[in-house]
């Protein structure tokens, strides 16, 4: 029963380390929207992506695919026409690039 339990922070941290990742692919420009469907802690986690959006200057909102689980959309706001700055860009670019060759921000 103790793994089971010990499990589930590991997974709402992957979960939020994908929403963050989502975030972070829109408000550096490099996508202009995201869609993180699969996530176990999507409806739970919800209100802090939202807040991270916010402080982020993007859109996220609640989606059900096909009336499945919940997948949250990020998205570039309609009027946005301000560049990132490029310091900015990195910043939020850093985790993403780490996670995708498989090493922790630190490593990176």
């Amino acid at each position: 029963m103790e793994r089971r339990h010990a499990r589930r922070p590991l997974r709402l941290d992957q979960d939020l380390d994908s929403i963050r990742g989502g975030i972070g692919l829109v408000a550096s420009r490099q996508a202009d929207r995201v869609v993180l469907a699969g996530l176990r802690y999507g409806e739970r986690l919800l209100p802090r992506a939202m807040e991270l959006a916010a402080g982020a200057v993007v859109d996220v909102r609640p989606d059900r695919i096909g009336g499945g689980p919940l997948a949250i959309v990020v998205s570039r706001p309609a009027a946005d026409a301000r560049p990132v700055p490029g310091r900015a860009r990195e910043m939020l670019a850093a985790p993403l690039i780490a996670a995708s060759v498989g090493r922790s921000r630190s490593e990176a």
